[in-house]
């Protein structure tokens, strides 16, 4: 009867030591996870900083296109215009 509980007591704690390897193990896995994840999340958020600033700057550079073109068709019409009246001064 002894040596059945001295049996039962090495098995449980034999039981306990490898649960809280397990344990261990799997703790390690998830602090390892973690990391990885804060790793990957500062690099797109970097990445998503990146991208917001560059489209940013696409889109002045858009304004910027729009407003010139408009101001080089405004400059065009009233060229044209005084070609217009020209040719007519011209033909009457």
């Amino acid at each position: 009867m002894l040596r059945d509980t001295a049996e039962k007591v090495a098995r449980i704690q034999l039981e306990k030591e490898q649960s809280d390897q397990k344990y261990d193990l799997k703790r390690k896995a998830l602090k390892d996870l973690e990391s990885n994840l804060n790793k990957q999340t500062s690099q797109m958020e970097r990445e998503r900083a990146v991208l917001l600033e560059k489209y940013q700057n696409l889109e002045q550079q858009q304004k910027d296109l729009i407003k010139n073109y408009e101001q080089e068709i405004t400059k065009l019409r009233e060229a044209n215009e005084q070609l217009t009246m020209a040719l007519q001064g011209d033909k009457a």
